[in-house]
């Protein structure tokens, strides 16, 4: 027994002595074990590959342990943010009328597919790309527009796994197929809620207005009553020139609106644009008088001022000027209260036409050299060009030629770096008809 342990001892000697000379490069002792000891050379075999086994693992798990501290990094961050019953967004409201920009929202749900870490570092990145591409497409776009879409790009890209975020890399290099991707994740799920078509409406409302409309439409087929949802629908038919859709849109708001009179308002003042617009003024004037009744209870003297200004319009066209003066000059009060520099400009437009209509050039031209005023100070060129057009009908008025001409160049001058073909053709047939032209 004790001659057999020292045999397997001696045995376990020469392959350890062999190994180490292995590892040192000789190969010579490793070899000659094989030819006396064909066991021994299969044991130190396998001890080499399990030691190489051993080596290789040690070196991957030290390669990537940077990238699965951000992996943990990120869930834990995700899970503390997003619990399982993440709330559906908030509505949307628009702010005002022309307003474009949809307000802030928590980040809502993206499509429902299995969703897979992000490192922060990637999202932040594709996120900057996007808004990027979003805000070279639409330069006038507000903080706020461009906040909102971050906030629905960052709820599909957390929520929307690998096939989400591959459409959000398409849609950052300007091809909207990104949004059919998007689609196609949400219509195929069950899961898909009225909030994830609200985040890809969201995503899509500032520069594709045919894919954000769709987007929307869905969330009204799961949501038949969200006011807010009918609006935004009511504002991107508008810009898609499809207006009678938008006032059916607008006129969902106005009855399911209820206590909500901001949203109301939004409501009434476009669907008054559009009976103006198709000429039924006494349409037109009730929304208008019915908005006015709104913003005078929440004592929002701006919206008063912008409601009385409509209406004064409405009187014009109707060819009663005692009227249409009574409303303008309430407006400008108010405007003036608020310090509405753009408001106060185009009411003293109107006013100046109202006084010119009845001969009064004295007051016609005052109230025209005031909006001139205003106009420079906010630097607005058109409002200029336009008064100084005006300017230069009071001097045709008085018979001064040269000076109607003078005031008509410079109109001309400015209407042509703006590039309005029509106010152009405009002037100069004035200037043409003055026979005169300045130097």
């Amino acid at each position: 027994m004790d001659e057999q342990a020292h045999t397997l001892s001696e045995r376990a000697a020469s392959i350890w002595a062999a190994l180490v000379k292995l590892a040192s490069g000789e190969t010579a002792d490793f070899l000659a074990l094989g030819r006396v000891d064909q066991m021994g050379m299969v044991v130190a075999i396998l001890i080499v590959l399990v030691a190489s086994w051993l080596c290789l693992r040690a070196i991957w798990r030290l390669v990537t342990l940077p990238v699965r501290k951000r992996q943990a990094s990120a869930t834990g961050a995700e899970r503390k943010a997003a619990p399982a019953d993440r709330p559906a967004a908030a509505p949307v409201r628009q702010a005002a009328a022309q307003q474009t920009t949809i307000k802030s929202e928590p980040p809502v749900q993206g499509p429902q597919v299995e969703a897979s870490p992000v490192a922060p570092e990637a999202l932040t990145e594709l996120i900057a790309r996007l808004l990027a591409r979003e805000a070279a497409a639409s330069p006038k776009a507000d903080a706020a527009a461009l906040q909102q879409i971050e906030t629905a790009a960052t709820g599909i890209a957390n929520a929307g796994g690998e096939a989400a975020r591959a459409a959000l890399e398409l849609i950052a290099e300007g091809d909207e197929s990104g949004f059919d991707t998007l689609a196609a994740l949400a219509g195929t799920d069950e899961r898909a809620t009225a909030a994830t078509w609200r985040s890809i409406g969201q995503l899509a409302f500032l520069n594709y207005p045919q894919k954000a409309l769709g987007a929307w439409q869905k969330v009204v087929a799961l949501l038949p009553e969200d006011a807010e949802a009918w609006n935004v629908i009511g504002l991107l038919h508008k810009r898609l020139g499809e207006l009678d859709e938008a006032a059916d849109a607008f006129q969902r708001v106005d009855a399911l609106a209820g206590d909500d009179q901001h949203l109301r308002l939004v409501a009434l003042a476009q669907l008054g644009q559009f009976a103006l617009t198709r000429g039924d003024l006494e349409t037109a004037a009730e929304f208008h008088e019915r908005s006015l009744d709104i913003n005078t209870t929440l004592g929002r003297k701006g919206g008063m001022a912008n409601q009385l200004a409509n209406l004064g319009l409405i009187a014009m066209k109707r060819n009663d000027a005692d009227r249409a003066e009574d409303f303008y000059t309430r407006a400008l009060t108010l405007y003036e209260t608020v310090d509405r520099k753009q408001g106060i400009a185009d009411i003293l437009n109107s006013l100046g036409t109202i006084a010119r209509t009845r001969g009064n050039l004295d007051a016609a031209e005052s109230f025209y050299k005031r909006s001139l005023e205003l106009e420079e100070a906010l630097e607005r060129k058109e409002g200029m060009a336009n008064q100084f057009g005006n300017l230069g009908l009071i001097a045709k008025d008085r018979g001064n030629l040269p000076e109607a001409s003078r005031l008509w160049e410079e109109a001309l001058r400015l209407y042509r770096e703006l590039r309005k073909p029509k106010k152009i053709e405009l002037v100069e047939r004035w200037i043409e008809q003055a026979g005169t032209r300045t130097p």
